[in-house]
């Protein structure tokens, strides 16, 4: 992957929601650009941005031609409102993927929030509370069966930047480079990928300081490449079989796939999985002869219309514990910290249809 992993330490009862893509064969496969004005689209200088005049490809249009050109059968939608806070963002996300245009599919969502909220404001809205907006997003994204791209936002033009804007950004981007790694999902970081092109705000830039000019549309479009590609190639098929031959803990009559990896401060691997019923198994780290995790699914569909997820860790190693249904590509994603000695029960982890052969 390309994300720059960073450590991120959090409580083991939060559970991350994630879901893997699903392939389409008979369309192509969507890239939602989500977001403010920036994801809108090129717009002329001292435009409306409620109506902008499109004489030039925004980074949605570039970014399109570059996944197609490395052999992907995409479309690009851009869903930018202008103006929009991070916090708007989380309800609009269910109207977007509501959309009659995505009804039946999957994709990628790249998610670029944040510009308003750290410009606006006396304070601002604080970095860490933009954060969790944009995972609530994300996890929206992922609830629904996309994939998330988490993404830092633009830099802001020398000429608006006496609320040190910046700073704030560039710790927005620290902190979702954090949450990305956690959650093994795509992280874009155009803030610092900018930043690096030599006379950027002089050549690339509106001069309102907070929007890029046509060519800094293009360059920002190199900023989402890898991560849109990335999370295009994290997609999975319906159905496709539990893989029992290696590592992974195959349960539910392979329906559901247990993935672990395992971390100390000197080494990392992947644990190896022995199942022990039809719901419940056990994975060892260092020998066969030292187990450290204990893991069940069981099929709650008459109580909640749920699968349940319980784990209990005889280990304090770090680890991360990908549970995939296999019928539905779903996936949810634990994540043990360092030092951490726990044991959880997700009795919401993959919402289903009851099954009625076997409900009341």
């Amino acid at each position: 992957m390309s994300i720059r992993s960073l450590p991120y330490v959090r409580c083991l009862a939060l559970a991350t929601t994630m879901l893997c893509a699903a392939t389409t064969t008979a369309q192509t496969t969507p890239v939602i650009a989500f977001g403010d004005s920036i994801s809108i689209g090129f717009r002329e200088p001292g435009v409306d941005c409620d109506n902008p005049v499109a004489t030039a490809k925004g980074y949605g249009e570039h970014l399109e031609d570059q996944l197609i050109g490395a052999g992907r059968t995409v479309t690009v939608f851009p869903r930018g409102i202008c103006g929009e806070h991070a916090s708007e963002g989380v309800s609009r996300i269910d109207d977007v993927l509501a959309e009659g245009t995505f009804q039946g599919q999957t994709g990628v969502v790249v998610v670029m929030e944040g510009t308003n909220d750290i410009s606006q404001g006396n304070p601002p809205i604080g970095v860490e509370t933009v954060a969790d907006n944009l995972e609530l997003i994300a996890g929206k994204v992922a609830a629904a069966g996309w994939t998330p791209v988490y993404s830092s936002i633009v830099p802001y033009g020398p000429n608006v930047d006496g609320m040190n804007r910046n700073g704030r950004a560039a710790l927005l981007s620290e902190r979702l480079e954090e949450i990305a790694a956690m959650e093994a999902v795509p992280f874009a970081d155009p803030f610092h990928d900018l930043l690096e092109i030599p006379n950027l705000f002089d050549n690339f830039y509106d001069a309102d300081g907070y929007h890029l000019n046509a060519a800094g549309y293009e360059r920002l479009a190199d900023s989402f490449f890898q991560p849109a590609l990335e999370g295009l190639d994290t997609a999975c098929e319906v159905d496709e079989p539990c893989e029992e031959d290696g590592p992974s803990l195959c349960l539910q009559g392979g329906r559901f796939q247990v993935d672990v990896e395992w971390k100390t401060i000197n080494d990392q691997g992947i644990g190896v999985g022995e199942p022990q019923t039809s719901d419940t198994g056990k994975f060892w780290f260092f020998g066969p002869d030292n187990l450290e995790l204990l893991v069940k699914v069981l099929d709650a569909r008459c109580l909640n219309e749920h699968f349940w997820v319980y784990y209990g860790a005889l280990t304090n190693q770090q680890f991360t514990m990908t549970v995939t249904d296999k019928a539905t590509c779903a996936r949810r994603v634990y994540f043990n910290a360092d030092g951490n000695m726990a044991s959880a029960g997700d009795t919401v982890a993959f919402p289903v249809a009851p099954d009625p052969g076997t409900c009341p």
